[in-house]
């Protein structure tokens, strides 16, 4: 007995698309995901096992060991013993206090491997996040905003991989005919101002010019960002996606990442975090 072919299905955009290649995209998110969730995990281990090992700095005038090369240095120079600087104290572990919101434009414009490269990013670095301890928010906006992972949300792969049909059904359907950049800032800002952390950033994914809904035209992107850096004591980065993209963030973000190749998006995010955390 035949079996039946399955139907294409047709989106709100007019855009085709069939069963088999929506499977196919699952198992190619569900392989990649893994691979860059543990290669930004791996990165900040071993950022963070540096930052908190204890450090010996003989610069001191007393202590629990003397340093014997910067003393003996101190005798050829004829430094008195009452004088000396070599002794040594260890210092205290740095401060690992970050959380992160990441936004992800969703409007139109993102349909296919843009939405698709993006929801990698954002999710493979909340998982990655997640194996820390660390803090990390993700949210969804267009027209509407959609937190698809909440601050301290603890999510299975699973769950991580089910995320790509939120993705993908924002983009596609009836609220993605906006882009209010500013108004997800400003909600984005307030959110993470509530968090506990020392160290909190923003970091938000756009392929093009805000395009902002009637309701939304107060929250000017330029202000929004400005306020945002008031308020969080860091700046929002802007990550562009393609040539628009890439255009539409050096106008407007000082702090920003340019990723004019879609497929290296990604590993731009991993690039990204690492340097935040490695600072």
């Amino acid at each position: 007995m035949k079996r039946r072919a399955a139907k294409d299905c047709t989106n709100e955009k007019g855009i085709v698309f069939s069963p088999s290649k929506r499977r196919n995209k699952t198992i190619e998110a569900k392989a990649k995901m893994g691979i860059l969730s543990e290669l930004l995990s791996n990165n900040l281990r071993t950022i963070f096992k540096e930052k908190r090992a204890r450090k010996r700095q003989a610069m001191h005038k007393f202590g629990g060991e003397i340093g014997i090369k910067k003393r003996i240095n101190e005798v050829a120079r004829d430094i008195h013993v009452m004088d000396s600087r070599a002794w040594e104290k260890r210092t205290k572990p740095t401060d690992l206090d970050y959380v992160f919101t990441i936004l992800i434009d969703c409007s139109g414009s993102m349909w296919g491997e843009r939405v698709f490269n993006a929801y990698l990013a954002g999710c493979s670095t909340g998982e990655a996040l997640q194996k820390l301890n660390l803090p990390c928010q993700i949210v969804l906006f267009n027209k509407e905003l959609e937190e698809i992972k909440g601050f301290n949300e603890v999510l299975s792969r699973e769950k991580y991989e089910r995320m790509w049909g939120k993705a993908k059904s924002q983009v596609s359907g009836h609220n993605a005919g906006g882009n209010n950049d500013g108004w997800a800032i400003h909600t984005a800002t307030n959110s993470l101002k509530g968090q506990t952390g020392k160290k909190k950033y923003l970091i938000v994914f756009s392929d093009g010019q805000p395009a902002p809904c009637h309701t939304k035209r107060q929250y000017i992107l330029k202000n929004e960002i400005i306020r945002a850096t008031n308020i969080l004591k860091t700046r929002p980065i802007g990550v562009g996606i393609g040539d628009q993209g890439c255009w539409a963030v050096k106008r407007f973000y000082k702090t920003r990442v340019l990723c004019e190749d879609i497929t290296e998006f990604p590993f731009k995010i991993v690039d990204l975090v690492s340097q935040i955390v490695g600072k």
